[in-house]
């Protein structure tokens, strides 16, 4: 992903080349793009939710986890969804997502002012999940 400034003209890199990106979405004050990225592992597609700063600082991935297939879904057509469905909470400190382990869906947050390190912080069960607007 690569960032334009409009008065400029110039161009900046957010985002490591190796990465296969799914989808993007901009934190609430726009200094901030988590993209999810993907791997395949065995029978399993893993997403990581990454953060990157719109001033070119490296970005922090976070744990690896297989997305619900309704997170699939509203992924698969992010862009369609990135204005009207809200993945960072209001103040841009939490991501939510959705994964699926042992046939289970669960609903869990990323502190993204956390280390990579820190653990996800689990909420309830469920497939789906959204940030209100208020």
């Amino acid at each position: 992903i690569h960032l334009l400034d409009v008065t400029t003209g110039e161009t900046k890199q957010l985002t490591d080349n190796g990465f296969r990106i799914r989808a993007f979405f901009w934190s609430p004050d726009g200094q901030r793009l988590a993209y999810l990225t993907w791997m395949q592992l065995g029978n399993d597609t893993l997403s990581q939710w990454r953060v990157a700063s719109a001033d070119g600082e490296p970005d922090t991935g976070y744990a690896m986890f297989v997305p619900s297939p309704l997170m699939n879904f509203g992924i698969s057509s992010f862009n369609q969804f990135a204005q009207s469905h809200r993945w960072w909470s209001k103040d841009g400190r939490y991501l939510v997502f959705m994964a699926r382990e042992d046939e289970q869906d669960a609903i869990a947050l990323i502190d993204t002012t956390q280390p990579n390190s820190a653990p996800t912080i689990p909420i309830a069960s469920g497939s789906l999940a959204y940030w209100s607007f208020d």
